[in-house]
Order: structure tokens, then sequence, then C-alpha cells
């Protein structure tokens, strides 16, 4: 009898533990999207680089950065993300000077990306560009928050159909004004490894990854770049308190990964 007291009592617990683990995963996604559509003020750019200004002989490297959060560097307590960390990268390695625009929105989602790439300004901004780097999907796989409730690959089929036609719509649009720059397209990462659905959210965004980067594929000077694995191993390590964005190491990991193909831009650039 008191064998099973203990034997029911340590279940209880471990589903308590189990709720209490999901329920945290929840408020950090509700922290990461209920503020979406307020206004943010911009995080700094890297140390020392201006905003874009109009193309001209000044021999500077012009980068422009399209997106959601994660392009927006949000949940590095730096401010820099990706962008800013790889902006210093090829500011040292070329000893260039670097303007930047970001002009990455949190909550962004592939339609709004390509209604803001239909703005006269970001058209200009973007044929300027030597460098262009991108994200984009998340939320409209994880669907501002209700990622909890996607269960298999059948759940995400209409959303990643609608995803993908935007995306096509998207890199036509950016080499339509602009065909020489190289695009930097990154890939998802699976936040939610540490649940039980862990293995099951992987797989979807395996496939999803798959289907974007076979879209980006049909494009030149198109790259995709995937951080699946950067964030495989101990993904807490490098996310932020939300439970959903990087923290300053793991942008520094996507920095990382995007260093390395940036002897690509900078051959288009001097050519």
């Amino acid at each position: 009898m008191g064998g099973e007291s203990v034997k029911g009592a340590a279940v209880k617990w471990v589903s308590l533990f189990s709720l209490l683990s999901t329920l945290l995963w929840i408020t950090g996604f509700f922290i990461a999207f209920h503020d979406q559509a307020a206004k943010h003020s911009p995080p700094p750019p890297a140390e020392g680089i201006p905003a874009m200004s109009p193309k001209g002989d000044d021999g500077a490297f012009r980068i422009v950065a399209l997106g959601d959060s994660l392009t927006r560097g949000t949940g590095d307590e730096t401010g820099k993300g990706y962008v800013g960390y790889l902006a210093d990268h090829i500011k040292k390695r070329t000893g260039k000077k670097i303007l930047l625009r970001n002009l990455a929105v949190r909550g962004m989602v592939s339609e709004k990306l390509l209604g803001q790439l239909r703005l006269s300004e970001v058209q200009r901004q973007i044929s300027d560009a030597d460098l262009i780097l991108m994200t984009i999907g998340g939320n409209d796989l994880f669907q501002k928050g209700k990622a909890l409730q996607i269960k298999s690959q059948k759940d995400v089929g209409p959303v990643e159909k609608k995803f993908l036609r935007h995306l096509d719509a998207i890199f036509r649009e950016i080499r339509k004004r602009n065909p020489n720059a190289y695009v930097f397209f990154i890939g998802l990462y699976n936040p939610f490894s540490d649940l039980a659905e862990g293995k099951t959210y992987s797989e979807i965004i395996r496939r999803w990854n798959f289907a974007a980067f076979e879209t980006a594929e049909k494009y030149p000077r198109v790259v995709a770049v995937p951080v699946f694995d950067l964030f495989e191993i101990d993904v807490n390590g490098f996310l932020n308190v939300d439970k959903f964005h990087p923290n300053a190491e793991g942008y520094r990991r996507i920095a990382q990964r995007l260093a390395s193909l940036v002897p690509l831009a900078e051959r288009k650039e001097s050519g």
C-alpha cells in the first residue's frame, strides 16, 4: 500500500512538472507575440554603422535586412542580432564602411513582407543593396503562438502551400529590383525540441525548410542557409527566456554561419 502511494505521488509530480513545462512554453509564446502589432523602438545597429543612404561612389558595402523578429534581433540583450554581428564581421574583414538598413518587423508574415516589398522606398533600398538578409516563415508556420496545436504534417499543409506561394513572389520581387545582390535566406530552427512533441515539430520544420529551400533554389544568387542544426543540441542554451527567440549567443552562431558565405557577396560587390 505504501509503495503504491509513493508511486502514485511520483506520477502526479511528473504530470505536474510536464504541465508546468508546457505552460512555460505557452507563456513564452504569449510574451513573444502578443505585442507584435505595437510600435517598437528598433534595436541599435552594429557599432559604428549608420542607416543606409542612397547609393553613391562612397565605396560602402550596403546591407538590407528583411523579415521578422529573428532579423530584428528580438531576444538579444545587446540589440544587435545576427544582422549586427554579421555587419561587424564584414566591416572588420573588409575595412569598408558598412551601411545597414534593417526593415524587419516583429510578427511579420510572408504576405505582409510581400506588401512591404512593393513600397517605393523599400524597392529603392533593395536596388542599392550589395547583400540582402532575410528570415520569414516562422510566424506563418507557428501561427502567432498556436504552434502547440500542430500535431502532424497534415495540420500545416494549407499554411505551407500559401507560404510557398508568397515566398516565390518575394524572391521574384527582390530579383526584379536587384538581380545581382546575393540574398541569404535563413531557415527555421526548432525551439520546441525539449517538449514531448519535439520530434514531431522537428520533422515538420525540416520538411518546411526543405520546401522553402527548393523555392529559393529557383532564383540566382539566392542562398538558402540552414540553421536547424545550430539549435538541435542544447537548444535552451541558445534561446532567450521567452523560449522562442535566440539569445545573444544563438544570434552569434547564426552570424558565424553566414560569415562563411560573405566572400560570395564580396566577389559580386567588387565585380
